[in-house]
């Protein structure tokens, strides 16, 4: 690996970890060369010769944040983790945040009305709600009010998720109840019916809509091989 490509791919990591896409570009001519590109600009490269340019997509991990750390989220914690998610977990109680519950999975410490500061969410991240404390999720919910994302769930039951979202906008990526139908029982297999919703709409194929034609996306740094 030359020193320009490894320069390159430590740029690519922290671009990735902000949430963002970034295309790397070997051109071959004289020599080979590396440059990063943001897709909007990536026919200004390929257009002047398209022959001589490869170009390879780097895609962040799909960002799931999970407000409430109690004993329900930590098998959801770790089986979105295991399935390829980075997994935030979110609670005002440093003392849940700190279980071993969530070994090896991100927390964030804050009041429901700092987190958006906080973690900076895009209209590409997953969110559950489940703290299961009513005042709590309600504030976190008005917190979200008005920022786009790729999916919210709220956990518990149509009744209080109604009373939860009482004066707010009920926005298309809203999911209540959270979770596919598969009678589950208990926080395992709730996590199951949860990753179960996440992955069919992560990969395009949720309520029988067929996965988009899209570029096929790398899976980390190491896939790049010989490059």
């Amino acid at each position: 690996m030359t020193d320009e490509l490894r320069a390159n791919l430590i740029a690519v990591k922290g671009i990735l970890e902000r949430g963002e896409s970034i295309y790397l570009h070997r051109t071959i001519a004289e020599q080979v060369r590396y440059k990063l590109q943001t897709a909007d600009r990536m026919d200004t490269v390929t257009r002047h010769d398209p022959l001589s340019v490869y170009a390879y997509l780097f895609t962040p991990q799909p960002r799931l944040i999970i407000f409430g750390a109690n004993q329900d989220a930590g098998p959801l914690a770790q089986l979105a983790y295991s399935t390829g998610f980075r997994v935030i977990v979110a609670d005002w109680r440093q003392g849940l945040c700190e279980n071993e519950w969530f070994a090896g999975i991100e927390t964030v410490c804050e009041f429901p009305d700092k987190l958006g500061d906080e973690l900076q969410l895009t209209e590409s991240d997953f969110v559950i709600v489940m703290s299961h404390q009513f005042q709590r999720d309600q504030e976190f919910l008005r917190a979200l009010a008005g920022v786009p994302l790729r999916y919210l769930g709220i956990m518990g039951s149509t009744a209080r998720t109604e009373a939860l979202l009482e004066g707010l906008s009920k926005p298309e990526w809203l999911h209540y109840p959270v979770g596919e139908r598969i009678g589950s029982e208990g926080p395992m297999e709730n996590a199951i019916s949860i990753m179960a919703q996440l992955i069919a709409i992560k990969r395009g194929v949720h309520k029988g809509k067929a996965r988009s034609n899209s570029l096929r996306e790398s899976r980390g740094l190491e896939s790049l091989g010989g490059w």
